[in-house]
């Protein structure tokens, strides 16, 4: 439990009482809604931090990925003891000749590994239940990537409501663990109705504050549609393409939905069919793989 919802960061657990500790996981474990979230997040978080592409520095660069190739360069230490020792000195020399030794894939540091993410969470009624645990479950795991990262990031939870009432959840870079926050985060839910022109105009007003969310990209992952006015999309795609902002949608097809208002002011939509574990799964990691 501790482990799952990251207890041993937050400053604040680590210095309260034993008592006070007891409690609070006590609470945790009471919730039947955070006891699941824990069980999954707990697996994606530890994803999402294997699949992180900024866990190497290399200059201007940093690892992508492991490959097969024989650039001296760039082969993996384990590849090197080959060379080193006699014995294995046959298969480093294969390996070579062949192109199969294994070595680290670099990708530049461009915009998109290092900046800021926001992220849209449809918070109507339809999606209550699985699909509320997995969006605030890759949420988590994103979260993990921003802290590893030094990057902020911003929950948005949308249903009907303005854009002035909404529920958010501010994790700025530099600001210490905040169990608090991180459970308001996994707790709130509105219910209600979709609309998905308020939380994008929010979005766009943090980006546009030339603050922590400057340069952000967006997830925004819903389980409807809305339909978004013209004049609404004409003036916020302009403004999306001169700050160049990509906006990364995932549809969860739990019911009847069509991605055709998505892909109005998206870059990619993904569909999510299954909540099955294999499926939501993979999609959680080709979500922690672009960000």
């Amino acid at each position: 439990m501790i482990s799952n919802w990251g207890l041993e960061q937050d400053p604040n657990f680590t210095q309260t009482g034993y008592q006070e500790k007891m409690k609070l996981i006590e609470d945790l474990k009471k919730s039947k809604k955070l006891k699941q979230i824990a069980t999954l997040a707990g697996r994606y978080r530890r994803l999402a931090l294997t699949s992180a592409k900024m866990k190497v520095k290399r200059g201007v660069e940093s690892i992508y990925e492991i490959t097969q190739g024989n650039d001296i360069g760039r082969l993996l230490p384990s590849e090197l003891v080959k060379l080193k020792y006699q014995p294995l000195n046959p298969l480093f020399h294969k390996g070579f000749a062949e192109r199969s030794l294994l070595q680290y894939k670099y990708s530049s540091n461009d915009k998109k590994a290092k900046g800021p993410i926001i992220v849209c969470i449809d918070s109507s009624g339809s999606m209550s239940g699985p699909p509320e645990i997995w969006a605030k479950s890759v949420a988590l795991g994103l979260l993990d990537i921003a802290r590893a990262q030094n990057r902020s990031m911003y929950v948005i939870h949308f249903d009907a409501g303005f854009k002035e009432y909404l529920h958010v959840n501010d994790f700025p870079k530099g600001r210490q663990y905040d169990v608090k926050e991180v459970l308001d985060m996994a707790q709130y839910f509105a219910g209600g109705g979709t609309l998905f022109e308020p939380p994008l105009d929010l979005a766009r007003d943090k980006i546009s504050e030339k603050g922590f969310y400057e340069r952000s990209d967006i997830i925004f992952i819903t389980d409807g549609c809305s339909a978004v006015r013209t004049d609404w999309l004409d003036d916020f795609m302009q403004w999306k393409k001169k700050n160049n902002v990509q906006i990364f949608s995932i549809l969860m097809d739990v019911s009847y939905n069509t991605e055709e208002p998505l892909k109005l002011f998206s870059d990619s939509v993904t569909h999510l069919k299954q909540l099955q574990r294999k499926d939501a799964e993979k999609m959680a990691m080709t979500i922690f793989s672009q960000f």
